[in-house]
Protein backbone atom coordinates (compact mmCIF):
# COMPACT_ATOMS: atom_id res chain seq x y z
CA UNK A 1 0.00 0.00 0.00
CA UNK A 2 3.06 2.25 0.23
CA UNK A 3 6.65 2.21 -0.81
CA UNK A 4 9.80 2.06 1.21
CA UNK A 5 9.99 5.05 3.47
CA UNK A 6 6.48 4.68 4.84
CA UNK A 7 8.01 2.42 7.48
CA UNK A 8 9.53 5.50 9.05
CA UNK A 9 6.16 6.95 9.98
CA UNK A 10 6.34 5.39 13.36
CA UNK A 11 9.83 6.68 13.95
CA UNK A 12 8.38 10.14 13.46
CA UNK A 13 5.70 9.46 16.04
CA UNK A 14 8.12 8.32 18.73
CA UNK A 15 8.52 11.41 20.92
CA UNK A 16 4.82 11.83 21.70
CA UNK A 17 3.38 8.33 21.56
CA UNK A 18 6.19 6.56 23.43
CA UNK A 19 5.91 3.37 21.37
CA UNK A 20 9.05 1.54 22.35
CA UNK A 21 12.78 1.60 22.73
CA UNK A 22 13.62 1.14 19.06
CA UNK A 23 11.53 4.12 18.07
CA UNK A 24 13.24 6.34 20.61
CA UNK A 25 16.70 5.32 19.40
CA UNK A 26 18.09 8.24 17.43
CA UNK A 27 20.86 6.12 15.93
CA UNK A 28 18.32 3.66 14.53
CA UNK A 29 16.34 6.53 13.04
CA UNK A 30 19.46 7.77 11.28
CA UNK A 31 20.46 4.30 10.09
CA UNK A 32 17.04 3.63 8.57
CA UNK A 33 16.83 7.04 6.93
CA UNK A 34 20.33 6.73 5.45
CA UNK A 35 19.65 3.16 4.33
CA UNK A 36 16.45 4.19 2.60
CA UNK A 37 18.20 6.96 0.69
CA UNK A 38 20.76 4.45 -0.56
CA UNK A 39 18.07 1.88 -1.37
CA UNK A 40 16.16 4.35 -3.56
CA UNK A 41 19.33 5.07 -5.48
CA UNK A 42 19.94 1.30 -5.82
CA UNK A 43 23.11 1.38 -3.72
CA UNK A 44 22.31 -1.98 -2.17
CA UNK A 45 25.58 -2.67 -0.34
CA UNK A 46 25.43 0.67 1.43
CA UNK A 47 21.76 0.16 2.27
CA UNK A 48 22.45 -3.31 3.66
CA UNK A 49 25.18 -1.96 5.93
CA UNK A 50 22.69 0.42 7.51
CA UNK A 51 19.89 -2.15 7.77
CA UNK A 52 22.23 -4.73 9.30
CA UNK A 53 22.91 -2.32 12.17
CA UNK A 54 19.19 -2.04 12.80
CA UNK A 55 18.64 -5.80 12.80
CA UNK A 56 21.64 -6.33 15.05
CA UNK A 57 20.45 -3.77 17.58
CA UNK A 58 16.84 -5.04 17.63
CA UNK A 59 16.75 -8.65 16.33
CA UNK A 60 13.23 -9.37 17.62
CA UNK A 61 11.60 -6.25 16.22
CA UNK A 62 9.49 -6.39 12.99
CA UNK A 63 11.33 -3.43 11.49
CA UNK A 64 14.21 -5.65 10.38
CA UNK A 65 11.90 -7.99 8.47
CA UNK A 66 10.17 -5.09 6.76
CA UNK A 67 13.47 -3.58 5.70
CA UNK A 68 14.52 -6.96 4.33
CA UNK A 69 11.33 -7.19 2.26
CA UNK A 70 11.86 -3.72 0.83
CA UNK A 71 15.43 -4.51 -0.17
CA UNK A 72 14.32 -7.73 -1.88
CA UNK A 73 11.68 -5.76 -3.75
CA UNK A 74 14.13 -3.23 -5.19
CA UNK A 75 16.92 -5.73 -5.89
CA UNK A 76 14.68 -8.04 -7.90
CA UNK A 77 12.55 -5.76 -10.04
CA UNK A 78 10.16 -6.92 -11.33
CA UNK A 79 9.60 -9.02 -8.23
CA UNK A 80 6.64 -10.94 -9.60
CA UNK A 81 8.88 -12.33 -12.39
CA UNK A 82 11.37 -13.82 -9.91
CA UNK A 83 9.59 -16.70 -8.07
CA UNK A 84 12.40 -17.34 -5.57
CA UNK A 85 12.70 -13.68 -4.66
CA UNK A 86 8.91 -13.38 -4.40
CA UNK A 87 8.80 -16.30 -1.95
CA UNK A 88 11.54 -14.69 0.15
CA UNK A 89 9.66 -11.38 0.04
CA UNK A 90 6.40 -12.89 1.30
CA UNK A 91 8.25 -14.84 4.01
CA UNK A 92 9.88 -11.64 5.25
CA UNK A 93 6.51 -9.90 5.42
CA UNK A 94 4.91 -12.82 7.26
CA UNK A 95 7.78 -12.73 9.76
CA UNK A 96 7.12 -9.02 10.13
CA UNK A 97 3.48 -9.74 10.99
CA UNK A 98 4.44 -12.42 13.51
CA UNK A 99 6.95 -10.15 15.22
CA UNK A 100 4.46 -7.25 15.26
CA UNK A 101 1.99 -9.38 17.21
CA UNK A 102 4.46 -9.54 20.12
CA UNK A 103 4.93 -5.78 20.41
CA UNK A 104 3.62 -4.30 23.66
CA UNK A 105 2.34 -1.08 22.10
CA UNK A 106 -0.81 -1.52 19.93
CA UNK A 107 -0.24 1.59 17.81
CA UNK A 108 3.23 0.42 16.81
CA UNK A 109 1.99 -3.11 16.13
CA UNK A 110 -0.85 -1.74 14.01
CA UNK A 111 1.56 0.03 11.70
CA UNK A 112 3.70 -3.01 10.99
CA UNK A 113 0.63 -5.18 10.49
CA UNK A 114 -0.79 -2.59 8.09
CA UNK A 115 2.46 -2.38 6.12
CA UNK A 116 2.86 -6.18 5.88
CA UNK A 117 -0.67 -6.82 4.69
CA UNK A 118 -0.43 -3.86 2.33
CA UNK A 119 2.75 -5.04 0.63
CA UNK A 120 1.37 -8.55 0.23
CA UNK A 121 -1.75 -7.04 -1.33
CA UNK A 122 0.44 -5.12 -3.77
CA UNK A 123 2.29 -8.28 -4.75
CA UNK A 124 -1.03 -9.94 -5.64
CA UNK A 125 -2.09 -6.84 -7.55
CA UNK A 126 1.04 -6.93 -9.70
CA UNK A 127 0.40 -10.62 -10.40
CA UNK A 128 -3.12 -9.58 -11.52
CA UNK A 129 -4.72 -11.65 -8.75
CA UNK A 130 -7.04 -8.80 -7.89
CA UNK A 131 -9.44 -10.67 -5.65
CA UNK A 132 -6.58 -11.91 -3.45
CA UNK A 133 -5.18 -8.38 -3.42
CA UNK A 134 -8.45 -7.02 -2.07
CA UNK A 135 -8.66 -9.79 0.54
CA UNK A 136 -5.23 -8.87 1.87
CA UNK A 137 -6.14 -5.20 1.78
CA UNK A 138 -9.17 -5.96 3.94
CA UNK A 139 -6.80 -7.26 6.61
CA UNK A 140 -4.86 -3.99 6.51
CA UNK A 141 -7.97 -1.84 6.54
CA UNK A 142 -8.57 -1.71 10.27
CA UNK A 143 -5.00 -0.66 10.90
CA UNK A 144 -5.20 1.92 8.13
CA UNK A 145 -8.23 3.54 9.75
CA UNK A 146 -6.22 4.23 12.89
CA UNK A 147 -3.78 6.27 10.84
CA UNK A 148 -6.60 8.29 9.28
CA UNK A 149 -7.35 9.76 12.68
CA UNK A 150 -3.82 11.08 13.06
CA UNK A 151 -3.35 13.10 9.86
CA UNK A 152 -3.73 16.50 11.55
CA UNK A 153 -1.14 15.74 14.20
CA UNK A 154 1.25 13.57 12.16
CA UNK A 155 1.37 14.66 8.48
CA UNK A 156 2.98 11.42 7.29
CA UNK A 157 -0.39 9.73 7.70
CA UNK A 158 -1.65 12.03 4.94
CA UNK A 159 0.04 9.65 2.52
CA UNK A 160 -1.68 6.42 3.54
CA UNK A 161 -5.00 8.23 4.01
CA UNK A 162 -4.67 9.92 0.63
CA UNK A 163 -3.93 6.63 -1.10
CA UNK A 164 -6.99 5.03 0.42
CA UNK A 165 -9.35 7.89 -0.36
CA UNK A 166 -8.19 8.11 -3.97
CA UNK A 167 -7.92 4.44 -4.90
CA UNK A 168 -11.05 3.41 -3.03
CA UNK A 169 -12.89 5.27 -5.81
CA UNK A 170 -10.51 4.77 -8.73
CA UNK A 171 -9.43 1.13 -8.30
CA UNK A 172 -12.84 -0.54 -8.79
CA UNK A 173 -13.46 1.66 -11.82
CA UNK A 174 -10.55 0.03 -13.65
CA UNK A 175 -10.83 -3.41 -12.02
CA UNK A 176 -14.50 -4.31 -12.33
CA UNK A 177 -14.03 -7.80 -10.85
CA UNK A 178 -13.33 -6.38 -7.40
CA UNK A 179 -16.40 -4.13 -7.23
CA UNK A 180 -18.51 -6.66 -5.27
CA UNK A 181 -15.76 -7.01 -2.67
CA UNK A 182 -15.38 -3.25 -2.23
CA UNK A 183 -18.64 -3.05 -0.29
CA UNK A 184 -16.60 -4.09 2.75
CA UNK A 185 -14.68 -0.81 2.58
CA UNK A 186 -16.01 2.58 3.56
CA UNK A 187 -16.45 5.08 0.76
CA UNK A 188 -13.45 7.11 -0.30
CA UNK A 189 -13.16 10.61 -1.69
CA UNK A 190 -11.19 11.12 -4.91
CA UNK A 191 -10.57 14.84 -4.51
CA UNK A 192 -9.77 14.58 -0.82
CA UNK A 193 -7.31 11.80 -1.60
CA UNK A 194 -5.49 14.00 -4.12
CA UNK A 195 -5.36 16.89 -1.67
CA UNK A 196 -3.98 14.63 1.05
CA UNK A 197 -1.31 13.22 -1.26
CA UNK A 198 -0.33 16.71 -2.38
CA UNK A 199 -0.15 17.83 1.25
CA UNK A 200 2.07 14.84 2.03
CA UNK A 201 4.58 15.92 -0.62
CA UNK A 202 5.03 19.18 1.31
CA UNK A 203 4.31 18.35 4.94
CA UNK A 204 5.38 14.74 5.40
CA UNK A 205 8.79 13.98 6.79
CA UNK A 206 9.34 10.40 5.68
CA UNK A 207 6.78 9.65 2.98
CA UNK A 208 7.47 12.47 0.53
CA UNK A 209 9.03 10.12 -2.04
CA UNK A 210 6.06 7.76 -2.05
CA UNK A 211 3.51 10.57 -2.25
CA UNK A 212 5.50 12.18 -5.07
CA UNK A 213 5.73 8.95 -7.08
CA UNK A 214 2.07 8.05 -6.70
CA UNK A 215 0.97 11.54 -7.71
CA UNK A 216 3.29 11.49 -10.72
CA UNK A 217 1.59 8.32 -11.89
CA UNK A 218 -1.92 9.52 -11.08
CA UNK A 219 -1.49 12.81 -12.95
CA UNK A 220 -0.31 11.04 -16.11
CA UNK A 221 -2.51 7.95 -16.03
CA UNK A 222 -5.87 9.30 -14.94
CA UNK A 223 -5.81 13.10 -15.22
CA UNK A 224 -3.47 13.81 -18.16
CA UNK A 225 -2.01 16.71 -16.17
CA UNK A 226 1.40 16.59 -17.77
CA UNK A 227 2.99 19.65 -16.12
CA UNK A 228 2.13 18.36 -12.65
CA UNK A 229 3.38 14.89 -13.51
CA UNK A 230 6.68 16.33 -14.73
CA UNK A 231 7.08 18.31 -11.53
CA UNK A 232 6.80 15.11 -9.49
CA UNK A 233 9.00 12.86 -11.61
CA UNK A 234 11.67 15.47 -12.16
CA UNK A 235 12.26 15.80 -8.42
CA UNK A 236 12.76 12.03 -8.08
CA UNK A 237 14.75 11.57 -11.27
CA UNK A 238 17.28 14.19 -10.24
CA UNK A 239 17.59 13.09 -6.62
CA UNK A 240 18.02 9.37 -7.39
CA UNK A 241 19.91 9.33 -10.72
CA UNK A 242 20.88 5.63 -10.52
CA UNK A 243 17.27 4.48 -10.21
CA UNK A 244 16.15 3.45 -13.72
CA UNK A 245 12.48 3.42 -12.75
CA UNK A 246 12.56 7.07 -11.68
CA UNK A 247 14.65 7.97 -14.73
CA UNK A 248 12.17 6.18 -17.02
CA UNK A 249 9.19 8.04 -15.62
CA UNK A 250 11.08 11.34 -15.64
CA UNK A 251 11.96 10.85 -19.33
CA UNK A 252 8.36 9.99 -20.15
CA UNK A 253 7.14 13.16 -18.47
CA UNK A 254 9.69 15.28 -20.32
CA UNK A 255 8.55 13.88 -23.67
CA UNK A 256 4.87 14.35 -22.89
CA UNK A 257 5.61 17.99 -22.09
CA UNK A 258 7.44 18.50 -25.37
CA UNK A 259 10.86 18.92 -23.74
CA UNK A 260 12.56 16.71 -26.30
CA UNK A 261 16.17 17.87 -25.95
CA UNK A 262 16.14 17.25 -22.19
CA UNK A 263 14.51 13.85 -22.62
CA UNK A 264 17.01 12.77 -25.26
CA UNK A 265 19.82 13.01 -22.69
CA UNK A 266 18.32 10.09 -20.76
CA UNK A 267 17.20 7.82 -23.60
CA UNK A 268 20.61 6.24 -24.17
CA UNK A 269 20.71 5.14 -20.53
CA UNK A 270 17.39 3.34 -20.94
CA UNK A 271 18.13 1.79 -24.34
CA UNK A 272 21.45 0.43 -23.08
CA UNK A 273 20.05 -0.95 -19.83
CA UNK A 274 20.38 -4.71 -19.33
CA UNK A 275 16.71 -5.13 -18.44
CA UNK A 276 14.21 -5.39 -21.32
CA UNK A 277 11.81 -3.35 -19.18
CA UNK A 278 13.90 -0.23 -19.63
CA UNK A 279 15.11 -1.12 -23.13
CA UNK A 280 11.50 -1.21 -24.32
CA UNK A 281 10.84 2.18 -22.74
CA UNK A 282 14.02 3.56 -24.27
CA UNK A 283 13.10 2.42 -27.79
CA UNK A 284 9.60 3.84 -27.46
CA UNK A 285 10.93 7.14 -26.14
CA UNK A 286 13.48 7.26 -28.97
CA UNK A 287 10.59 6.79 -31.37
CA UNK A 288 8.60 9.63 -29.81
CA UNK A 289 11.66 11.89 -29.80
CA UNK A 290 12.40 11.05 -33.45
CA UNK A 291 8.78 11.41 -34.59
CA UNK A 292 7.89 14.63 -32.82
CA UNK A 293 11.25 16.18 -31.97
CA UNK A 294 13.07 15.46 -35.24
CA UNK A 295 10.01 15.07 -37.48
CA UNK A 296 11.35 11.82 -38.96
CA UNK A 297 8.37 9.48 -39.07
CA UNK A 298 10.06 6.64 -40.94
CA UNK A 299 13.00 6.45 -38.54
CA UNK A 300 10.59 6.68 -35.62
CA UNK A 301 8.69 3.67 -36.90
CA UNK A 302 11.87 1.58 -36.75
CA UNK A 303 12.27 2.42 -33.05
CA UNK A 304 8.63 1.60 -32.36
CA UNK A 305 9.12 -1.70 -34.15
CA UNK A 306 12.14 -2.48 -31.95
CA UNK A 307 10.10 -1.70 -28.84
CA UNK A 308 7.25 -4.09 -29.63
CA UNK A 309 9.71 -6.97 -30.07
CA UNK A 310 10.56 -6.83 -26.36
CA UNK A 311 8.53 -8.52 -23.59
CA UNK A 312 5.76 -6.62 -21.86
CA UNK A 313 5.68 -6.09 -18.12
CA UNK A 314 2.25 -4.98 -16.93
CA UNK A 315 3.70 -3.09 -13.98
CA UNK A 316 6.50 -1.16 -15.68
CA UNK A 317 6.28 -0.87 -19.45
CA UNK A 318 2.85 -1.93 -20.71
CA UNK A 319 1.89 1.66 -21.51
CA UNK A 320 5.12 2.20 -23.44
CA UNK A 321 4.42 -0.77 -25.68
CA UNK A 322 0.94 0.66 -26.23
CA UNK A 323 2.55 3.96 -27.19
CA UNK A 324 4.83 2.13 -29.61
CA UNK A 325 1.89 0.39 -31.29
CA UNK A 326 0.07 3.70 -31.53
CA UNK A 327 3.17 5.25 -33.09
CA UNK A 328 3.22 2.46 -35.67
CA UNK A 329 -0.49 3.00 -36.29
CA UNK A 330 0.16 6.69 -37.00
CA UNK A 331 2.92 5.74 -39.43
CA UNK A 332 0.80 3.17 -41.28
CA UNK A 333 -2.12 5.60 -41.40
CA UNK A 334 0.08 8.23 -43.06
CA UNK A 335 1.26 5.55 -45.48
CA UNK A 336 -2.42 4.85 -46.25
CA UNK A 337 -2.16 1.22 -45.14
CA UNK A 338 -5.51 0.76 -43.45
CA UNK A 339 -5.05 -2.90 -42.60
CA UNK A 340 -1.75 -2.40 -40.79
CA UNK A 341 -3.18 0.66 -39.07
CA UNK A 342 -6.08 -1.37 -37.73
CA UNK A 343 -3.82 -4.17 -36.52
CA UNK A 344 -1.50 -1.77 -34.69
CA UNK A 345 -4.43 0.09 -33.14
CA UNK A 346 -5.96 -3.14 -31.90
CA UNK A 347 -2.69 -4.07 -30.20
CA UNK A 348 -2.40 -0.61 -28.66
CA UNK A 349 -5.97 -0.76 -27.40
CA UNK A 350 -5.37 -4.12 -25.71
CA UNK A 351 -2.53 -2.65 -23.66
CA UNK A 352 -3.38 0.98 -22.97
CA UNK A 353 -4.65 2.02 -19.54
CA UNK A 354 -3.75 5.71 -19.61
CA UNK A 355 -6.98 7.61 -20.19
CA UNK A 356 -5.43 10.03 -22.68
CA UNK A 357 -3.78 7.19 -24.59
CA UNK A 358 -7.09 5.37 -24.91
CA UNK A 359 -8.64 8.59 -26.22
CA UNK A 360 -5.94 8.99 -28.90
CA UNK A 361 -6.41 5.38 -29.98
CA UNK A 362 -10.15 5.90 -30.37
CA UNK A 363 -9.65 9.15 -32.26
CA UNK A 364 -7.29 7.59 -34.80
CA UNK A 365 -9.65 4.64 -35.17
CA UNK A 366 -12.43 7.00 -36.23
CA UNK A 367 -10.26 8.39 -39.03
CA UNK A 368 -9.55 5.07 -40.73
Amino acid sequence: MSAARVILIFLLLTPRLHYGQILADEQVRQDIHWGMEKLYNLEFSAAEQAFKKVRSAYPQHPVGHLLQALQIQWQHMPLEKDPKALISYIKALNRCKAAAQTLPHPEEAAFFMMASYGYIALSYNYQKEYTKAVQEARQAYGYLKQGMKLTQVYPDFLFTSGLYNYYRIQYPETHALVKPVMVFFEGGDLEKGLLQLEAATHKATFTKVEATAYLGNIYIKYHNDRPKALQKWESLGKKYPQNPFFKMRYTEALLLNGRFAEAEKHIDFLEEHASPIFKLAGHTFRGIYTEFGQKNKEAAASYYQAAIQLPTDSRYNQEYKAMAYLGLARYHFQEKDKEKTKIALKQAQSLAEYSWLQAEIRELGKRI
